[in-house]
């Protein structure tokens, strides 16, 4: 098939260059001044028309009824990352998205953009990652995570930001986009009403650190004490942590209102690398920014007069369902697929990962176990003819671990006042402050007890 890839950029300056020579025809047709202005005007409200939503990237005469999706790969499980490419290329997705750290370099240390270079060419050209031979019709597109952006848990202080970008975009294939700060981008495949609309968000470039700084780079089992520090921050919000730390950052959103107001798609999925509803506070997700992700929740119940909404993520190295108002029905729903090559229960520390999931599950779907530990892939379903959409993990032999079940297309999907957003479920919940105060109290009884009995020992 025929890569029929339009970029939204190129597009919209192939139409101005066309508006300018229009105008500067009709600027010298002897009509009255009025009449000659009211006909530039039309012709500006025109071009301003079809480019208002275009995406970055458009296939408006292919429908989408079949893609692939997936995250967490580490060249050095080479077997296992045959295992599942030869399984996702069994499906023949017709697209495929990287829902981040398709790559990671070695050591504990920053990524130098060599080694970062050196391992997008090993998946592009090692025929023993099964990834070399795998080219979906339609392409591959994704955003990062720490991994390929370079540094374990790193945001906004990384340095050559902007050369990491451009060694991603080749990665993918792709031509980075200019006067953009961060991976993020939009495409759309399909016209309406069968049009699906891919928003690829970027929570590094722009993303402050948090609350306690993560020590994943600097010493030894750092991912261990990270989860740990994390875990103290969200027990001890808001006293110690501030609630409005940026993750996103304003430029990217309000691209990504444009994006959404101006979307004529009955399917919107919305990807973020970290985990957007999770309540487990020792990972790195939205929760730890709470501002960012009333946001973002706030924009989801605005979409959902229009269009179906779905986010899909990556980063734990499990599978997940996840649902905002959990054990509820008509919610729209987070699908999480991680990892490729490797899962929780790989380190040495793997036998905590299943206590860990079975404590944190109030943000599950339908049940506390709808989680899935084990290499994995997801897939994606439409049957247009019917309205429906599924959305399903499978494992690295291609069998089905998870599934959303077949959803509804059909508009309006519920949407959230804000009493029902307060009582979403979150991360940042202050856990530790009854038992700081409880601890408090007890030894300011316990020197009372001593202080008195010191007193009549003396007297």
């Amino acid at each position: 098939m025929l890569n029929v890839m339009c970029d939204g950029v190129f597009a919209s300056s192939i139409a101005m260059i066309i508006l300018s020579t229009t105008i500067f025809s009709l600027q010298n047709v002897k009509f009255p001044v009025m009449r000659r202005q009211l006909y530039i005007d039309l012709l500006i409200a025109l071009w301003l028309l079809p480019t208002a939503n275009a995406a970055d990237f458009e296939f408006p005469d292919i429908t989408l009824t079949n893609a692939a999706f997936g995250s967490c790969h580490n060249r050095k499980y080479a077997a296992n990352a045959q295992k599942t490419w030869s399984s996702i290329r069994a499906e023949k997705p017709q697209i495929f998205f990287w829902t981040g750290d398709s790559v990671y370099t070695k050591g504990r240390s920053e990524a130098s953009l060599e080694a970062l270079q050196y391992e997008y060419e090993q998946m592009k050209t090692n025929a023993t990652l099964g990834y070399s031979d795998f080219h979906p019709p339609l392409g591959i597109y994704g955003t990062w995570d720490d991994h390929d952006y370079g540094g374990n848990d790193a945001g906004r202080e990384l340095p050559n930001r902007r050369e990491r970008a451009n060694l991603f975009w080749d990665f993918l294939g792709h031509k980075m986009i200019e006067n953009r700060d961060g991976v993020y981008s939009s495409l759309t495949i399909g016209s309406a009403p069968r049009k699906v609309k891919i928003l690829f968000l970027d929570t590094r470039w722009h993303r402050q650190q948090h609350c306690i700084p993560s020590v994943a780079m600097k010493v030894p089992l750092g991912s261990g004490f990270a989860c740990l520090t994390r875990w103290f921050a969200a027990g001890l919000f808001p006293s110690l942590c501030p609630s409005q730390s940026t993750l996103l950052g304003e430029e990217q959103w309000q691209w990504l209102v444009q994006e959404t107001e101006a979307s004529d798609s009955a399917l919107t999925l919305i990807i973020s690398s970290i985990q957007v509803l999770s309540t487990n506070p020792m990972m790195e997700g939205w929760g730890h920014f709470p501002s960012e992700r009333d946001r973002l929740f706030r924009l989801i119940s605005q979409m959902s007069h229009k269009t179906a909404v779905y986010i899909l993520s990556g980063d734990v190295h499990h599978g997940e369902i996840l649902d905002p108002m959990a054990m509820k029905e008509d919610t729209f729903l987070e699908v999480t697929s991680s990892g490729l090559t490797h899962d929780c229960a790989s380190p040495f520390y793997g036998g905590l990962c299943k206590p860990l999931l079975n404590t944190f599950s109030s943000h599950r779907h339908n049940n506390i176990t709808n989680y899935y530990i084990g290499i994995n892939y997801g897939v994606i379903h439409i049957d247009w003819d019917n309205s429906i959409v599924e959305i399903k993990v499978r494992n690295q032999y291609g069998q089905t671990v998870l599934s959303t079940g077949q959803r509804t297309l059909q508009t309006p999907h519920p949407t959230w006042s804000e009493d029902e957003l307060r009582t979403i479920n979150t991360t940042m919940d202050g856990h530790l402050l009854p038992w700081l105060k409880m601890a408090f109290t007890t030894i300011l009884v316990v020197v009372a007890i001593r202080f008195v009995s010191s007193r009549r020992l003396l007297g």
